[in-house]
């Protein structure tokens, strides 16, 4: 399961720097406001929120959801939302914004 974990962690990090990592903010959001309803773009295809959606480019977005569409057990996904909450609280906490959780 480490060799998975490490993986994840990898591919995560390898569609951040694809898709340009240091793009421009979306507007902020608040994530109470925002339901699958309302806004449908700003949940993954398990209707969970999408960590750090405001700090993410359109494609960084395409890719997390192409990631998380492409992997079918539950619990890889899970670590893959883990993953890239980590990376968007940092990218976050450097541009000093706040990030939508």
């Amino acid at each position: 399961m480490l060799s998975s974990r490490i993986s994840v962690a990898w591919k995560i990090a390898a569609v951040l720097l694809a898709c340009g990592a240091s793009a421009a903010f979306a507007a902020d959001t608040p994530a109470a406001a925002v339901t699958p309803q309302s806004n449908p773009e700003q949940f993954d295809r398990d209707g969970k929120h999408i960590c750090g959606f405001s700090v993410m480019t359109e494609s960084e977005r395409g890719g997390y959801r192409s990631m998380l569409h492409n992997t079918k057990d539950l619990a890889d996904r899970d670590e893959i939302r883990t993953e890239n909450c980590k990376a968007m609280r940092k990218r976050a906490q450097d541009k000093g914004v706040p990030l939508d959780e």
